[in-house]
Formats: C-alpha cells, structure tokens, sequence
C-alpha cells in the first residue's frame, strides 16, 4: 500500500523529534558494555518513557534500532509522540545500539560466508545483543517480554536475517528497505527454508521498500506470500509470522525509514488507541476487557490500561461503592499493575465531585504501590489547592518537584510544576 508524505511535514516533524531529543536528559546519554562475543567495547543509548520505574509493576516493550545512532533522534522523537503525547501505542523503552565506523557496521550486519563474505559477524552481534546487551537492559530497566528488533537498509538486512535464522530472539521485527540482494539475492532460497523449518512460530514483521528497485524484497514478499497461500488453500499447517508489507513508492530509500517507523509501531499495537467508531460498540466494562486482555496477553503482566480508556468506566462508577469495589477485585486479579492508577482516578473523580476524604484515601492507597510516583503527589497538590489549603498544596508540589527531579522527568513537566508552586499565594 502506497503512502506519502510531503518534504515539509518530514522538515518539521524532524525538528520536533530533535528538539524532544534535546530535552530527554538521560535518554541521550550513552554506555558502554564490554563485549565478549564481539571481542570489543560496544556502546548503546537508551531512552526511558515518562517516569520510568515510578510504578514498580509496570513493565514496558523495549525497541531495539540497530542502527542507533544514525536514528536515533527521529526514533525516540516519534515513540516520544506516539506513546506520551498522542497515546497511540503503549509507553517504549528504547535501545539505540552504536556502530563502530561503517566497515564494522558492515561486517556485523551480513552474515559470514566461506566465499563471498568471510567477515560476516552477524551470528556474533547477534549474540551481543541478545546474550549480553538484553540482560543489562532487563536488569537495568522495567521490561516486557515483548521486544522488537528494528533495522533499516544493511541494519533491516541484519533483521531479516536475524528472523530467518533464529526467529525466536524477538517477537517483533521492523525491517525497513532491507538489502536483501545480499549474497546475490539468495535471501529468497533462505525464506523458503525458514518456512519449511518453521511452523506455529508466532512473531510480527513489519516489511517496508521505498521508490527502489535491486533491493530484493519483493522476492521475499512473493514467497511469504506463498506460504499465506499454502496455509489457506491447501490447510498446511500455517508459518505462524503475523507479518505487514508497505511498499511507499513516493519515498526514496532515505525518506522512507521515518514513516515506516511511525506506520510500523502504529501496525505492531494496533486496537491500542480505539476510534470513535469502537468506542460506539464498548457499552460495558467487560466489553473493554476483552478488547483490552490481548495486549495483556502480549505485554505481560506489567501491563497498565490506558489512563484515558479505565477512566471511562471509573467516571462512570463513581458512588456505587460496589461496582467501585468488583472493578478493583477484577484488577486486582487481572490487571494488578493498573491498580495505582485506578485509584489515582478515584481519587481525581472524587474530587470533581467534591468528596475530599474519599479522594484522600484513593490517593493515599495508590501512594502505597507507587510511592515513588510525581502524578500521585501532583493530585494531591491539586486537591488541597482546590480546597484552598495551600500549605499542604505546597508540601505536595514540593515533594512532586523532587521526585520529578530525582527519577530525571521531562523538562516541560518539571516546569508546570514549578509554575504551579510559584503560583501559589501564602
């Protein structure tokens, strides 16, 4: 399916993914890890969403880019705007994975070959980043299980190849233009033996090519596409590869990795933001979960509806305790790491209505999971200023400056906190 998308609004859409690149603090900073399977020192980067680690059961999908530092300011620009500002796709983590000069890059892209490439290390990078470079992230940092692997030109190639050959290393691939005319096209001969040697494999790829022509990938649609024929028409047992071809013919090889990339995070959580038209059809919270439990089922249990989407039905149930109670048992079973927020809208629908004490207690029974969280203490901030108590309005913004400070938040948000404390009159 053709897309496109003008030079203009690539300019500016460029711009703000810099500029929110600029404003991530530690999101930009770079670490190191020694390498034993590659012999060296390898560096990576890492952008954490808003107040990573506040609620000690939220977990969060990580996006690993191979080509780190090339991308990575357009890439955490748009899963910055996808995930916090336009809550499209769940809340990432991302691993920007550094190169070591282009000939490096090459040889850890392509794998080896006795003839055509002897200096192919992709078995080995491959072995950085899954047994080496993951474990540090996942002791690190809050993560899901599922994680996405992506890659664009030689980068989507090592995707590619890392899906033929050990397609269990991630859940998610994101190839962009791969250079799959690599070893004289014969990645076409490797899709048919992955297929013969796969069955039931569940994983999602996510399959782009520009306005090109050489790359190769049109091959390897034409057999994934053989298999899907296979798999209906003659009842084999099917690949199990939920996979997405977008062939942007209004995009060079160099334009066409943004809006894969927004296109692709888009595609890999589809039914996460729900349209006008299915919210017409969710009359009931039982209908919500079960539009909801698949990305549970895909995240894990550190999985938190969406704020916006549980408050629907909070606002709803608001002074009938006992509906209030089943929805907190139901979490408490289901969904347990969305409980802090749960109670956090309790406490924010209280207040609207003007019921202080219940609203105290919502907060203070979400302050107990989440102790480390600014939001809860932002509330409470808001609920003794909206009864005109501003001294312990004060206490409250103060303590969630310096937790906002403590756990590095985004400029903008530490600023509307200072504005709003400033603003309080003695």
């Amino acid at each position: 399916m053709a897309k496109s998308i003008s030079i203009l609004k690539y300019s500016i859409l460029i711009y703000l993914c810099s500029m929110a690149y600029l404003a991530f603090g530690q999101n930009g900073q770079a670490y190191t890890l020694n390498s034993e399977h590659l012999g060296e020192q390898r560096s990576y980067r890492v952008y954490l969403p808003m107040n990573h680690g506040t609620n000690p059961s939220e977990t969060y999908p990580v996006l690993y880019v191979v080509d780190g530092d090339y991308n990575w300011a357009h890439v955490t620009g748009v899963v910055e705007n996808l995930s916090e500002v336009s809550k499209r796709i769940p809340p990432m983590i991302v691993v920007g994975i550094s190169d070591r000069g282009h000939e490096r890059y090459v040889e850890n892209c392509t794998p080896k070959d006795s003839v055509l490439n002897p200096t192919g290390n992709a078995a080995n990078h491959l072995k950085f980043i899954t047994e080496e470079l993951r474990p540090k992230i996942e002791s690190d940092y809050q993560c899901s299980a599922f994680q996405i692997l992506m890659g664009h030109s030689l980068g989507g190639l090592f995707v590619m190849n890392t899906l033929i050959t050990k397609p269990e290393s991630f859940y998610g691939y994101l190839a962009i233009s791969p250079s799959m005319w690599w070893n004289d096209y014969g990645y076409e001969r490797a899709v048919k033996s992955f297929i013969t040697r796969n069955r039931l494999i569940n994983r999602k790829l996510f399959l782009t090519l520009g306005d090109e022509t050489g790359m190769g990938v049109l091959g390897i649609v034409d057999e994934l596409d053989k298999d899907v024929f296979a798999s209906a028409y003659l009842q084999k047992e099917p690949l199990g590869l939920d996979y997405e071809f977008r062939h942007y013919t209004s995009e060079s090889h160099n334009s066409v990795g943004l809006i894969s990339l927004i296109d692709g995070l888009k595609w890999f959580f589809e039914g996460y933001e729900i349209s006008v038209e299915e919210w017409m059809k969710i009359d009931s919270f039982e209908k919500y979960v079960k539009h909801i439990t698949p990305f549970k089922t895909m995240l894990g249990d550190g999985f938190v509806i969406p704020e916006a989407q549980l408050n629907v039905f909070v606002k709803k149930a608001i002074g009938d305790e006992a509906v209030l109670k089943e929805m907190e048992t139901f979490l408490m079973e289901s969904f347990s790491a969305s409980l802090p927020v749960y109670n956090k809208l309790k406490g924010d629908n209280y207040v609207a209505i003007e019921k202080w004490n219940e609203a105290i207690m919502a907060y203070r029974k979400a302050s107990e999971i989440a102790p480390e969280s600014p939001e809860l203490q932002l509330a409470q901030a808001k609920l003794f200023e909206t009864k005109g108590d501003n001294p312990k309005a004060k206490v409250y913004y103060q303590k969630a400056l310096e937790m906002a400070h403590a756990g590095e938040s985004r400029q903008w948000y530490i600023n509307q906190i200072k504005a709003s404390l400033e603003g309080l009159s003695d």
